[in-house]
């Protein structure tokens, strides 16, 4: 690939490309900005942007304690589902206790004071055709499942009591340490897992993104034992301390009315405590000078030959909702005749595949 890049030819053809793709990308955002005012949401407004479908209604609104729902009424769907995401991440851990974001999403499917069974809200859903599952990123921890339309309501009432009243026991928690750390072994076992994890490792140790998210038995028991942690007690009081209801964004989906619906959820959401949190913010930067300009190897796990070039964006947040860098990261990864791939994979197949990829944070998340 270098050989070619550094050729007269090669080189040439590769500028034309991306010379022609960042000119494309300027035209887009020149045609966004002439169109904004005709679709642009202000932030705060009640206004939504639905799919053009007579059977769904939808609605908007907010609940005291400030959690924003927004309901989804389709009579003919036979699987009805919710979603929450709340307003905190990896990015928040403690210092001293890596992880704990990620190990709090799985406690709270171990035990409710309404529901004490450590398997309860699994189980009702294996019962009536349902999934569930969870995810916790830089900023946010997310809860989903689905469930037979019938049994709707009676999952939601389960679910809810994650988010008011989770047990967090003792024996469920030095259960699930074992479950985290092997989460975290699967996961270095993959070659995309290890290439995350190595970029955290390279950035600025002083920026939150560094830290380790994944958490396991080394960071979540040995370290904080030695140093005379309670792992329980301090995982509760993150819990109590940050997961607030106007850092939450409920999404509810059944067949029922929107008024149903929004009956159901008035019922169950109102009492979450609301802690009038702000949303977390973080000051500096992931990549300084420092840490730009440098070349790293890894050796990977299966047999593999990749080059990653990563470029951080100034105040890529600003754009967040029209992903205007998506539009470059398109135009890059193009595999048509006359694209950058097409150029290095015929005639002689020099390249196998380019995937661009790009990573915004929200733009009340990353101050500049």
């Amino acid at each position: 690939i270098f050989r070619f890049l550094m050729s007269k030819n090669g080189a040439l053809r590769v500028a034309v490309v991306v010379v022609g793709a960042y000119v494309g990308y300027h035209s887009l955002c020149k045609l966004y900005n002439r169109l904004k005012p005709c679709y642009a949401i202000p932030v705060g407004s009640t206004d939504l942007i639905v799919p053009d479908d007579a059977k769904r209604s939808y609605e908007l609104f907010t609940l005291e304690n400030g959690m924003n729902v927004i309901t989804i009424s389709d009579p003919d769907t036979l699987t009805s589902a919710a979603s929450m995401s709340v307003a905190l991440g990896s990015m928040s851990d403690p210092d001293d206790l890596p992880g704990l974001a990620h190990f709090i999403e799985h406690m709270l499917f171990l035990g409710t004071k309404e529901y004490p069974s450590e398997g309860d809200f699994n189980t009702f859903l294996s019962a009536h055709a349902g999934n569930t599952n969870a995810s916790t990123d830089m900023h946010e921890t997310n809860y989903i499942f689905d469930v037979t339309s019938t049994q709707f309501k009676q999952a939601l009432r389960r679910w809810s009591s994650f988010f008011k009243c989770p047990l967090f026991t003792p024996a469920a928690t030095n259960r699930e340490l074992i479950a985290i750390h092997s989460e975290h072994d699967k996961n270095m076992q993959q070659d995309g897992w290890r290439c995350w994890e190595f970029s955290k490792n390279i950035s600025n140790p002083n920026y939150p993104f560094s830290k380790f998210f994944t958490g396991n038995l080394t960071t979540l028991q040995e370290i904080p034992s030695k140093k005379g942690i309670n792992l329980n007690a301090r995982m509760q009081r993150h819990y109590k301390t940050h997961y607030s209801a106007n850092l939450m964004t409920l999404a509810v989906y059944g067949k029922e009315p929107n008024s149903v619906l929004k009956e159901w959820v008035v019922q169950l959401f109102s009492p979450v405590r609301n802690k009038n949190l702000s949303v977390p913010t973080f000051t500096g930067k992931p990549y300084t000078m420092q840490q730009l300009g440098m070349f790293h190897k890894m050796v990977p796990v299966a047999l593999l030959h990749t080059v990653t070039l990563m470029f951080p964006i100034e105040k890529g947040y600003e754009r967040y909702l029209t992903r205007e860098y998506d539009y470059l990261g398109h135009l890059i990864g193009h595999e048509a005749e006359g694209s950058i791939l097409h150029l290095l994979k015929y005639p002689h197949p020099l390249l196998q595949a380019l995937a661009p990829f790009t990573c915004q944070p929200l733009p009340a998340l990353s101050p500049p």
